[in-house]
Formats: C-alpha cells, structure tokens, sequence
C-alpha cells in the first residue's frame, strides 16, 4: 500500500507501437470534469518518457473501474486533466500496460 512498483517499463526506443498506442489513447478519449475516483489511490501510475528526446511524454494516474479507466494527467501546473477511455480498449490497454489486480 501507498508504494510504487515498476514493474513494467515501456520507452520509445523499446517498443515505439506501444508509446503511440498510448498516447494516441489518452489524446483521443473523452475528457471528464468529475471522475469519482480516490485521488490520493490510484490503481497505476504512468510515466512516458522519452530517452530519444530527453523529455517527459506523459506523467499519469490510473483507475481501473467498472471496465472503465480514468486516466488523470497533471499537466504540470497541478491541474489534473482527467480522460475516459472507451470500453472497447480497456482490456488492450491493460494490456501494454500488464495491469494486474
């Protein structure tokens, strides 16, 4: 409880496909003003980096619920901008990110 495990990491030099996929999902989901999630818990946390540019892609929390995921970005003024993925690409992106429960 309240620890972080790295248990997958996913780089654009490893697997490009997968850094796409991710991106092109938050950027392509739908955004939502009030999730009802436990802001202090999420299910996974999400960093993209990207060694090749020297920069951070993507800095995220994660809640699995429902068959739903709610994926909050801090947009670096500590504003969290808060997606929902459509449910047919829940279990996919569970998946590349090797969410386990």
């Amino acid at each position: 409880m309240d620890q972080i495990e790295f248990n997958k990491i996913i780089t654009d030099e490893d697997d490009q496909n997968a850094v796409d996929y991710i991106e092109g999902i938050f950027w392509g989901s739908n955004r939502i003003t009030s999730p009802n999630v436990d802001h202090n818990h999420p299910d996974a946390v999400l960093i993209i980096n990207s060694p090749r540019q020297g920069t951070r892609i993507l800095n995220s929390m994660i809640w699995f619920n429902d068959n739903t995921v709610i994926i909050g970005v801090n947009n670096g003024e500590n504003i969290i901008d808060f997606r929902k993925l459509e449910k047919s690409e829940v279990e996919y992106f569970k998946s590349i990110i090797s969410y386990k429960k």
